[in-house]
């Protein structure tokens, strides 16, 4: 959902851009679903979803629906160390020995 005027105005840009490219746009009607970019990895065989403070249950259900054609996982992405969204966490993750 967004939040305010100025950032449907760069959703709208973005929007713009892909549509001239040829992609295909998926948008979640769900007003309550939230999804944030930073909490979704695709490998190119699978989606992880990380649920944080940005992103709940009903946004990792759209991806799903989104692209039935792939398995989409859940991580729960807790406020820990400051880690918020689901990249820092794999930022972690590669830095373990």
């Amino acid at each position: 959902m967004l939040t305010n005027a100025k950032q449907k105005k760069k959703v709208d840009i973005i929007k713009s851009i892909l549509r001239k490219e040829g992609l295909n746009i998926v948008e979640v009607l769900d007003s309550i679903a939230t999804i944030d970019a930073s909490d979704v990895l695709f490998t190119g065989r699978e989606f992880f979803v990380g649920l944080s403070k940005r992103t709940n249950i009903l946004g990792a259900k759209a991806v799903a629906e989104a692209f039935p054609e792939y398995p989409v996982s859940l991580i729960k992405v807790s406020f820990f160390f400051l880690v918020l969204v689901l990249y820092s966490y794999l930022a972690c993750a590669s830095f373990k020995n």
